[in-house]
């Protein structure tokens, strides 16, 4: 519940450029996305707590549901500049243990459309946080530590028509984290509805 929350708070003061239908600029655009993703962390944080963890020569990255959220400005028909939030997050559980791992990036960023309608590619910084709940002998515990992140961002946008659009898009972020000496990345698949109001 406590990671619920939070990935609901962050979700409120954080948002994301999202692909509308280029217009001639000076309109606010909106978007909210679901998706899956794939989150990594080099010290396999999470895979110690997971039912992988007597074969360790599984894969590293992870799967799981994945959150987008923003809000943008366009300043052309071309430009879009704004802010995103990318959440991602896995839980495990074994005969033992439980726990759960979130990635959570909110990143300022530009979103061009190089021919004014159809693909547009983004790029972001901003800030990446890294957050393990884990039950450990009948009581939760949690491990957490923020970094400098980017944002890479590919997509599509298809217009729906009344200032409303959907874009697929495949979205790459990685952080690193100091007081846990944690790289970690994501990758996730995207499917986002965006409005102009």
């Amino acid at each position: 519940m406590r990671t619920a929350a939070l990935l609901i708070t962050l979700s409120i003061v954080s948002c994301a450029p999202c692909a509308a239908t280029p217009a001639d600029g000076d309109a606010l655009v909106i978007s909210l996305g679901v998706g899956a993703g794939w989150g990594e962390t080099t010290d396999n944080v999470l895979r110690v707590y997971d039912d992988y963890v007597l074969d360790p020569r599984l894969h590293d990255r992870e799967p799981g549901a994945s959150l987008e959220l923003g809000a943008g400005y366009r300043l052309s028909a071309e430009m879009l500049a704004g802010v995103e939030l990318l959440a991602w997050s896995r839980r495990a559980d074994d005969d033992r243990d439980a726990a759960r791992l979130d990635l959570i990036t909110a990143a300022a960023a530009l979103t061009w459309f190089p021919w004014r309608d159809g693909p547009f590619a983004r790029l972001g910084y901003g800030l990446g946080t890294a957050r393990l709940d884990y039950l450990e002998r009948g009581s939760w515990r949690n491990r957490r530590d923020t970094g400098a992140a980017y944002l890479l961002a590919l997509g599509w946008e298809l217009d729906l028509g009344d200032d409303w659009s959907l874009s697929p898009r495949i979205s790459h972020t990685a952080f690193a984290t100091r007081a846990l000496d944690v790289w970690a990345s994501l990758t996730t698949l995207t499917l986002a509805l965006t409005v102009e109001p």
